[in-house]
């Protein structure tokens, strides 16, 4: 028992002793002094071109697109692209079965050279029928000269008869050459020569007009058969194809839809507020959160000038290149619009402006590591930068974060962004 006794005293007396010296080591140290100093991030006030924007959102569509339509109710014999393909002008794309049209143009061609021995047949007739009234026509002027003559002279013709000098016979040709029966025959028969003619090219026209007619069906014919094979009318990529190969094509939808995607464009709606603002050919960036962070540079290509009557928004067009083919019709993108700009104003980070009481403020690095508290009068504010009118001058090293920690006796240790 006293061996445990000595061994608990032994132990008390060392830990005393190391108290003791701890505190005497504690007691040498100096006394540290705690301070308020705030590590915050500022620049200077600079000069600039500061710009505000109009954020818009689109859908991105083809610089052209093309239903490829069938007129002709055939099956498919092949088809010679996928979808994806991209497609020059004038390459095949399907082509359908042939034979029911080329009878349809063998038939019509024979119809054609029908149509055309038709015209020359009447040609024929009608240079017979001329031929026929053209002697019909000398028949009755030899025979009218006669009747007018006889007529004129029957008197002394029938004195002539009574006295001999000419016979019964030749009298009664004379008396037949004067009478009106006579002259009426021959007007009918030049009359009927004549209807013969005008029957002969009415003939010759409606053979005409059969011939007109039969090309027109050879020309339809032989179009139909052209239209079997189908070619990109542009340039670019097979986006639908609604056709099977042995299957019937349809004309109720396109066969095939081409998009060219060289350029694409973005049609978007802007307020009344906002389209005295733009311009064509005005510079526009363009976010496309489907291929990251990359920003692309578009154009103003068409600004309406006039509202929607339903909308009341104004219609804008913006054009991208799209030489590589990455932008995909459809796809969603963010255009920012340049609305308002401002050469060599001030301007600060959007970081920097404090409010307090409805009034803003900028916190500025002073002498000694000390801060002054600035009122200042903003401008344009397009998220990022905003533009000071008064209360900075160029040169002031500003603070644009660590701002919630400040107040204006605050002690700050800065760390500058712009070195």
């Amino acid at each position: 028992m006293k061996k445990y006794i000595i061994i608990f005293v032994i132990i008390a007396s060392i830990s005393l002793i190391g108290v003791r010296v701890y505190n005497k080591i504690i007691d040498s140290k100096p006394t540290e002094v705690e301070t308020d100093d705030i590590s915050v991030e500022g620049e200077e006030v600079r000069k600039g071109t500061i710009s505000d924007y109009a954020i818009m959102t689109g859908t991105i569509e083809a610089e052209q697109t093309v239903s490829i339509m069938t007129t002709v109710p055939a099956i498919v014999q092949n088809i010679s692209v996928e979808v994806g393909d991209q497609v020059a002008i004038g390459e095949q794309l399907f082509q359908l079965e042939t034979d029911n049209v080329q009878n349809q143009v063998t038939q019509a061609n024979a119809s054609l050279v029908q149509a055309n021995l038709g015209v020359k047949n009447a040609e024929a007739s009608a240079q017979q029928a001329q031929t026929s009234y053209d002697m019909a026509k000398a028949n009755y002027d030899m025979n009218y000269e006669k009747y007018v003559f006889s007529r004129e002279n029957l008197a002394n013709y029938e004195k002539l008869y009574n006295e001999g000098v000419i016979s019964e016979t030749e009298f009664k040709q004379i008396k037949l050459q004067a009478s009106e029966s006579t002259l009426e025959l021959l007007k009918k028969q030049l009359e009927q020569a004549a209807q013969l003619k005008t029957q002969a090219m009415i003939g010759i026209e409606n053979a005409k007009a059969t011939v007109s007619q039969a090309q027109a069906g050879y020309s339809t014919a032989s179009t139909t058969l052209e239209d079997t094979t189908f070619t990109a009318p542009i340039e670019g990529f097979v986006s639908t194809i609604n056709v099977v190969e042995n299957m019937y094509a349809s004309s109720a939808q396109p066969a095939m839809i081409i998009h060219k995607i060289d350029r694409v464009v973005i049609n978007v709606n802007v307020t009344e507020t906002i389209v005295n603002k733009l311009a064509r050919g005005q510079e526009v960036e363009v976010e496309i959160s489907s291929l990251g962070d990359k920003v692309f540079t578009g154009v103003l290509k068409t600004v309406s000038p006039a509202a929607d009557l339903k909308t009341m928004l104004y219609a804008v067009t913006v054009e991208l290149n799209n030489e590589n083919h990455e932008i995909k019709p459809g796809m969603f993108a963010n255009v920012k619009l340049r609305t308002e700009e401002i050469k060599d104003a001030l301007h600060v980070k959007g970081g920097a402006i404090s409010f307090e009481a409805g009034k803003n403020y900028v916190y500025i690095e002073q002498e000694n590591n000390t801060i002054a508290r600035k009122e200042v009068e903003l401008g344009i504010d397009n998220g990022d930068f905003v533009e000071i009118r008064k209360g900075l001058v160029e040169k002031d090293v500003y603070i644009y974060k660590g701002v919630g920690f400040l107040e204006e006796d605050s002690i700050i240790t800065m760390v500058r962004g712009d070195k």
